[in-house]
C-alpha cells in the first residue's frame, strides 16, 4: 500500500488591517504529476484563502514565505524545522515514481518480476524513463506559457 504524499502549506499576511491565513493540504504526487512547481503553491492558497488570482492580496500573499506543516510519506524525510527542500524532494519522487512505471514495464513486456536481478535492463529503463519524462517537460512548459498569457 502506497502511502500518501502531502504537506500542509500556510501563510500569514495581512492586508489593509485584515489577517489572511489560508492553508490546503498539498498532494505531492498530483502536484508533480502535473509537473506544477513551488510557485503554484501560492495559487493552491490563493484558492484555499478565496483570494483572486488577480489581486492586491495575492500580490501580498506572495511575498510572505510559505510555512509547511504536518508532512506525510517521503515527504517528510525533506522537511526540517518547517523547510521543504524541494529541489530534493522532488528529485526523490521523480526517482521512485519512475523507478515505479520501470518495474511494470519489465514486468509486462520482459516478464521480470524483479528488476534489482536485472540491472542493465533497469538502468536502460530509467534512462529511457527520464528521457521521456524531460521531454514532457519541455513540451509543457512550451504551451505553458502562451496560455497562461492569455487565459491564467
Amino acid at each position: 500500500m502506497n502511502e500518501k504524499n502531502s504537506v500542509v502549506l500556510s501563510v500569514e499576511f495581512y492586508f489593509k488591517g485584515k489577517k489572511y491565513s489560508p492553508s490546503t493540504c498539498l498532494d505531492i504526487d498530483a502536484h508533480f504529476q502535473a509537473q506544477q512547481t513551488i510557485e503554484s503553491c501560492y495559487m493552491a492558497l490563493a484558492k484555499a484563502g478565496n483570494i483572486g488570482l488577480h489581486s492586491y492580496e495575492l500580490e501580498v500573499m506572495v511575498m510572505e514565505p510559505i510555512v509547511y506543516s504536518e508532512p506525510t510519506g517521503m515527504v517528510a524525510d525533506y522537511m526540517s524545522d518547517g523547510v521543504l527542500d524541494w529541489d530534493e524532494l522532488e528529485y526523490a519522487w521523480k526517482s521512485t515514481s519512475g523507478f515505479r512505471a520501470v518495474k511494470a514495464i519489465a514486468n509486462k513486456i520482459f516478464n521480470v518480476e524483479n528488476i534489482d536481478d536485472h540491472t542493465k535492463l533497469a538502468t536502460a529503463l530509467m534512462d529511457a524513463y527520464q528521457k521521456g519524462y524531460e521531454a514532457g517537460m519541455r513540451e509543457s512548459s512550451a504551451n505553458k506559457g502562451l496560455s497562461e498569457g492569455f487565459y491564467g
